[in-house]
């Protein structure tokens, strides 16, 4: 139901930090993890993985998660389009850990071309088949919901240009 009810919110979402909101809002439901964050691929430039919305628990445990590179283990995910699984060390630094709370793994589920959902635990292993079965069903509607606005602002452009040109002709 709730995958449903998300669904239904990504259809009528029209901005990228909406579509991210609701599926950071929904993963922490559907996944029972309550470390979500949603990486967007930076336009400007295309390195780097930058936050768009994460859940309540990160912001109260870690405050703005840090940008990522593409090229580091989340980008992954958008290179492959595969869950990308991470399991950190006790002796690795990540910027995701404080004294008091340790993220032991982590998965990345790509959003198409256009980011990653994050989702973090203080478990290893903590992620199975169906957690990454109901992830990829909420990402596969956050990408169509992506992708669809990208379509509406070529669309967008290209009125903007023919009326333009339209203008200037007469």
């Amino acid at each position: 139901h709730q995958l449903l009810t998300t669904t239904q919110k990504l259809i009528c979402a029209n901005s990228r930090e909406e579509v991210a909101e609701i599926v950071a809002t929904a993963a922490v439901e559907v996944l029972d993890h309550n470390l979500t964050v949603v990486y967007t691929a930076d336009d400007t430039n295309g390195e780097l993985l930058t936050p768009v919305s994460w859940s309540e628990k990160i912001e109260s445990t870690f405050g703005t998660p840090p940008i990522q590179r593409e090229d580091a283990a989340l980008g992954n995910a958008i290179e492959s389009s595969e869950p990308v699984f991470i399991e950190i060390n006790d002796d690795q630094d990540t910027v995701l850990i404080n004294k008091e709370n340790e993220i032991k793994s982590v998965v990345g589920i790509p959003l198409g071309e256009y980011g990653v959902l994050a989702v973090g635990s203080y478990e290893k292993d903590a992620f199975d088949t169906a957690d990454i079965e109901r992830a990829q069903l909420l990402t596969v509607n956050a990408t169509s919901a992506l992708s669809r606005m990208k379509r509406r602002q070529e669309l967008e452009q290209y009125e903007t240009l023919f009326n333009t040109a339209h203008e200037k002709r007469y």
